[in-house]
């Protein structure tokens, strides 16, 4: 009130008063020197001093604004930046270390913040154009703001502030009437946009959500008032900002709120021509997205797309589009008006309305009507407001968008266009995106991959794309096509073999490098590899390689196929555990990679820590991170097990990125990482094993061994679940020995641990034994289950280790060991005197009795018969239910006879066989196989039949189960009542398994039955006649041709035809054989024997003679192949009623659904009725004719399906 009254500057102030005016001006003074003054450790905070001092110049101000000098301003600004970044600082470090000691200063640090904002906003508003207009303060002023805006821990409020104010500023200076827009009192023209692109960058994703919207809304409604308002904005600064800041940052075109959205997309639409050329220019070439590589940005090209369609035409129909006729027939224009007229005036309907056809079709043709007026805009609209809710549906739409609008364009701009889209296809700042499902990368790819023509890519270019954005499929199919177009390209066939490799598609790569080999050596070595022939796929690459260097290709071979020779070296060498190989070769040419992977499995710690860890950089890889983590656990120190837990959650990471970036429903590229898991999930449980240990001996030390019992309780389940744990038996071997060979180091480090404590806790320091032996033992099963036989005998020799073993364990390595010596070349002796050289007293009797077993298998070998024999024997004398002991002498005895077809070896052979498959032999099936060979040409004597039968009933009845077709094949042959009573059995036990077979093979035999009833007739009048004739005839004829030609017809011989016995004879049992099997046995006849019976020639008597010979033994074959037919499907008429018999329940419910389907098939053609009927009532009378009552069932479908029959058969 008294400056207002008296002011300063006037004359007629009162002395009293102008005094009063110097003490407030000394006042301010002397606080504003005292809070801007540098401040000494322990002085108390001025935030409360500079709160009053700007609550006093507010006061004045609002009355006199050029109270103050402008520095004053600028220097409490400048304390309260320094303030409220040392205060975010501290508050931040606070915020990520957590104490409870120091709550009491954290508060206050809070309320100093608090405070210091406060003072800051403050001073904000305080900032007049008086102080901007002086240079030196406006400097400061910019520097300091700029420096708030660029700070990530400024508070919200105080850049809501800054926004509020720096809008002040522009607003109230470029909308002066006059202003030029070129200077300002406030902000330039470059400040101006210096200060929007500051804005634009400001981080908000530590702000509130309030405090987001607020911003974005103001942000962006001061941004496009400068682009939009031409009447209040220059047109320069204008431009300046729509191509400075909103093109550069694009937030506008990613607002969240729909209308601010639509207001800048109209820009960006004005601004573009309405071509599609255009806009896929300027999508493709022109703007650059990196400020929104985050985010899936085809939105907005998508939107900038579908903007230039006509949005006031109607909607139509493809040309090749699905139609249907029109649901009411066109009439005249009148009627057709009449009718939309008529639809127009439907009146609402309400649910009590009855819906009648009229109010039905009213309807109908109201919908049509309504439909033909939607235009182009009401689809277009919709679909683009859900692209952007939705990045799928905004993928999917440029997918069919693109290809579409790439056919339309011309040649020159698709070729235009090309080198544009491979430009932006190699923006590094795609990776942003590499995480995201979906990606812009993958939707610019695949809807290349669907236009035509195809714009040609470097091969290069789009494996790298293929592997980086989870494009794997797309990629392939890029490549495969132009591997196909482009034959000689040998880049683009590395980058598909490349890309096979990494999605461990490894027949695909072979296939591929097959195609385009040169050599012979690589297509054979690589069919090698493929099926796990790797010594020789070995020792081929290596040749290749010496032809190569000696120079035999002349240089012919590419440098890629070469290079794949020495990575199929290599990876065999894997294979075939070549570790002191792969070592040498990666000591050569200094590959740490290679040295990396093989030398702790040497194991050679020493040199890899010396030589090869400090020296390599390879890249970060699951398996390096696992070579790291066994390196650490290696010394069995407590300390290594932190650092190899950090280095495994690392590998997990590493893991599970590559694990993201493959297919989604690939799992065979899945299978390598999820053997890195495994292994990785071993080595947390190796720390865990170490730490056991160590906390184990900590209380051990202190007290008695084993009185704690939960003591290594860790490590006892870690050890079981290892055992219960392993890779998968068709795994490569290499993925079995990366695993157990690291366990064997855990072994033996548990080995270490306990070996003092043999007295006083046995079962613990026979722990680490029994787990490696059993270690070792299986991988070297392993090794010779997959033909590895040195791999197999290396690993038992070098990887044990020690002396003690279990008895069981002991056997385990004889046994596996004289194994893989019985198929290696040249070690047969070496086998042998293995087994001569244990001491036996230890193992059991089956123990004892397998080693004999070997023993004989050896002898075999070395052509000892007599010893072997003599093993075998000893083997069962040993331990008589042995399966494999019977085998091995099963197969010995069938050899045998093979040799010298002497019958007793062959009743050996079978009762042998027969014992193993008893006593329970795993592949039971190949030896049933060699029994019922020898039971089909079993000799006179029947030594396989008295074998079988005696043998029979201790034969389980479960193992015939497969060989249900041969036996009832064999009904018809010799073997016939051997194999019944096999069947019987199987009817007795397994009635569902052999009914089906069983009744196929009745419906296929009884026409063969009824045909051999039939010819036993005719073959008995006939014989009769030829007996009749027999007297009378006077020479021997011969048949003519038309009697053979209707034998093969399928009719019978004419009776009144002058023929001789002999002829006859012959012409019977052809004829009996086109009936049984429906053709002649005997049609190829040659030029001697057919003769033509009109020829009055006479013939010679020898050959009479001996043509009644054959046709007799024709004659007797007929009759035993019409004996065997008949008595074959009496057998299994036989075998069918035993099952009936005993399991009734089965029939009720079998031929209740034959009735049933009898009858559903009404309307069929079934013999002379043309309808199901006669089916019906055939099984009917089957069934009764066995004594047997139709099933309620049955007989209720067979009364339907007479009741319904119409036809005027007879049977119905």
């Amino acid at each position: 009130m008294v400056f207002v009254a008296f002011p300063p500057d006037a004359a007629s102030t009162p002395t009293d008063v102008k005094l009063l005016n110097q003490k407030v001006n000394e006042l301010i003074q002397k606080y504003i020197n005292m809070i801007t003054a540098p401040q000494t450790l322990g002085e108390d905070n001025s935030a409360n001093s500079i709160s009053f001092v700007l609550l006093v110049i507010k006061t004045l101000t609002e009355v006199q604004k050029n109270f103050l000098d402008p520095s004053l301003f600028v220097r409490i600004f400048q304390r309260l930046a320094q303030d409220i970044g040392s205060s975010a600082g501290c508050h931040l470090k606070q915020g990520q270390q957590a104490d409870p000691y120091s709550a009491v200063s954290s508060s206050c640090q809070v309320v100093d913040v608090e405070a210091v904002i406060s003072n800051i906003k403050s001073v904000l508003k305080l900032i007049s154009e008086r102080v901007m207009l002086v240079p030196e303060c406006k400097q400061t002023v910019t520097q300091l703001l700029n420096a708030l805006l660029s700070e990530k821990g400024t508070d919200p409020s105080v850049l809501l502030c800054i926004l509020d104010v720096l809008k002040g500023w522009i607003e109230d200076d470029l909308s002066k009437p006059g202003t030029s827009g070129l200077s300002s009192a406030f902000l330039t023209h470059k400040e101006i946009l210096s200060f929007l692109q500051k804005l634009s960058q400001v981080e908000n994703e530590n702000f509130l959500p309030d405090a987001v919207d607020e911003w974005n809304r103001k942000y962006l409604q001061l941004l496009y008032e400068i682009c939009a308002e031409s009447d209040k904005y220059h047109l320069a600064l204008r431009q300046d900002v729509f191509q400075k800041v909103e093109k550069q940052y694009m937030l506008g075109l990613w607002a969240k709120d729909p209308e601010m959205r639509i207001k800048f997309f109209s820009l960006y639409d004005e601004s573009l021509g309405k071509t599609l050329f255009t806009r896929l220019q300027y999508i493709i070439q022109i703007q650059d997205w990196e400020a929104l590589s985050d985010v899936f940005w085809l939105k907005q090209g998508l939107d900038l797309i579908l903007a230039i369609l006509v949005e006031n035409k109607p909607i139509t129909l493809a040309p090749n589009s699905a139609r249907i006729f029109p649901f009411v027939v066109s009439g005249s224009l009148s009627d057709s008006s009449a009718m939309q007229h008529q639809s127009t005036d439907v009146p609402e309907s309400h649910d009590d309305t009855p819906l009648t056809l009229d109010n039905l079709l009213l309807k109908h043709a109201q919908f049509l009507s309504e439909m033909s007026k939607l235009q182009v805009v009401d689809l277009i609209i919709p679909l683009r407001k859900l692209a952007h809710t939705d990045a799928n549906v905004a993928y999917h739409l440029w997918v069919l968008v693109f290809p579409t609008g790439w056919v339309t364009l011309h040649k020159e701009e698709q070729v235009a266009l090309a080198k544009p889209m491979i430009s932006l296809l190699s923006k590094d700042y795609h990776k942003r995106q590499q995480a995201s499902r979906p990606n812009v990368v993958q939707a610019l790819l695949e809807g290349l991959q669907l236009s035509h023509p195809q714009p040609r890519m470097p091969s290069e270019l789009i494996k790298y794309i293929g592997k980086t954005y989870n494009v794997w499929h797309i990629a392939l199919a890029l490549l495969e096509s132009h591997v196909m177009l482009f034959m000689n390209d040998t880049k683009c066939s590395e980058s598909l073999a490349e890309l096979y490799r990494l999605l461990n598609e490894e027949d695909m790569r072979c296939g591929l490098w097959k195609k385009r080999s040169i050599t012979a050596e690589t297509r054979a070595g690589l069919s090698l590899v493929q099926h796990g022939y790797w010594q020789l796929a070995q020792s081929l690459f290596y040749q290749a390689m010496v032809k190569a260097t000696q120079g035999t290709y002349n240089n012919t071979v590419p440098k890629a196929e070469m290079c794949l020779w020495e990575e199929q070296w290599l990876y065999c060498a894997c294979q075939l555990s070549q570790w002191d190989a792969l070592v040498d070769f990666g000591k050569s040419i200094e590959n740490y990679e290679i040295l990396l992977d093989s030398l702790w499995k040497l194991p050679d710690w020493a040199h890899l820590k010396d030589h090869v860890i400090p020296k390599a950089q390879v890249e970060e890889t699951p398996k390096l991170r696992l070579i790291q983590a066994f390196f650490a656990l290696h010394d069995r120190n407590i300390n290594g097990v932190g650092d190899a837990e950090s280095i495994v959650g690392k590998g997990v990471d590493l893991a599970l990125e590559q694990w993201w970036q493959l297919p989604e429903m690939s799992v065979h590229a899945r299978i390598p990482l999820l053997q890195q898991f495994q292994q990785l999930v071993e080595v947390q449980e190796s720390a865990r094993i170490l730490t056991d240990i160590s906390n184990g001996n900590k209380v051990s030390g202190s007290s008695v061994v084993g009185v704690h019992g939960n003591l290594y309780a860790d490590l006892k389940d870690i050890l079981e679940t290892w055992r219960l744990r392993t890779p998968n038996e068709w795994d490569n071997i290499s993925v079995w020995y990366d695993l157990l060979h690291w366990r064997n180091e855990m072994y033996n480090s548990v080995i270490d641990a306990f070996k003092d404590f043999s007295n006083s806790n046995p079962q613990l320091h026979q722990l680490g034994y029994r787990d490696k032996a059993w270690n070792v033992n299986k991988l070297a099963r392993i090794a010779r289950k997959r033909g590895l036989y040195d791999v197999c005998v290396m690993i038992l020799e070098n990887m044990y280790g020690h002396t003690t073993m279990e008895v069981q364990e002991a056997f385990v390595k004889i046994r596996e060991q004289t194994k893989a010596y019985l198929e290696m070349k040249g070690e047969l002796s070496s086998g042998l005197n293995l087994i001569n050289s244990n001491n036996l007293e230890y193992f059991p009797v089956k123990h004892k009795a397998e080693i004999f077993r070997l023993k004989g298998d050896f002898l075999l070998k070395l052509n000892d018969t007599e010893g072997a024999n003599v093993a075998y024997s000893s083997t069962i004398s040993l331990f008589k239910n042995l399966p494999k002991g019977w085998i091995s002498w099963g197969n010995y005895c069938d050899m045998v006879y093979k040799e010298g077809n002497d019958e007793v070896w062959l009743e050996y052979a079978i009762s042998c066989f027969l014992q193993g498959i008893k006593f329970g032999v795993s592949n039971s099936s190949s030896h049933l196989a060699r029994v019922l060979y020898l039971l089909s040409f079993d000799t006179p004597n029947e030594p396989v039949g008295r074998a079988f039968d005696k043998y029979l009933e201790q034969i389980p009845h479960w193992v015939w189960l497969s060989w249900i077709p041969q036996l009832l094949l064999s009904l018809q042959r010799a073997e016939a009542p051997h194999c019944k009573l096999v069947l019987l059995k199987i009817a007795s036990v397994y009635p569902q398994a052999l009914y089906y077979w069983l009744r196929t093979y009745l419906l296929e035999r009884r026409d063969v039955a009824n045909k051999s009833e039939l010819g036993r007739i005719v073959m008995a009048q006939q014989r009769m006649q030829q007996n009749a004739s027999a007297s009378s005839a006077g020479s021997l004829g011969l048949v003519d041709g038309n009697a053979r030609a209707q034998c093969q017809g399928g009719g019978i011989l004419p009776s009144d035809k002058p023929i001789n016995q002999a002829t006859q004879s012959g012409g019977i049992g052809s004829n009996d054989n086109c009936i049984s099997h429906g053709q002649d046995p005997e049609r190829p006849i040659t030029a001697e024997s057919s003769v033509n019976t009109s020829n009055d020639q006479p013939v010679q008597q020898g050959s009479a003679t001996n043509e009644g010979g054959q046709n007799a033994m024709r004659r007797n074959g007929a009759l035993g192949l019409v004996a065997s037919a008949a008595s074959a499907f009496d057998a299994a008429k036989d075998i069918m009623e035993t099952l009936r018999s005993k399991h009734t329940s089965l029939f009720e419910f079998t031929y209740g659904n034959w009735f049933k389907i009898c009858y559903s098939a009404r309307g069929e053609t079934s013999g002379s009725c043309k309808c199901s009927t006669a089916s019906l009532l055939q099984v009917s009378y089957s069934y009764n004719s066995r004594g047997s009552t139709i099933p309620k069932e049955g007989a209720f479908w067979c009364l339907q399906g007479v009741l319904l029959c119409r036809c005027s058969e007879q049977a119905c």
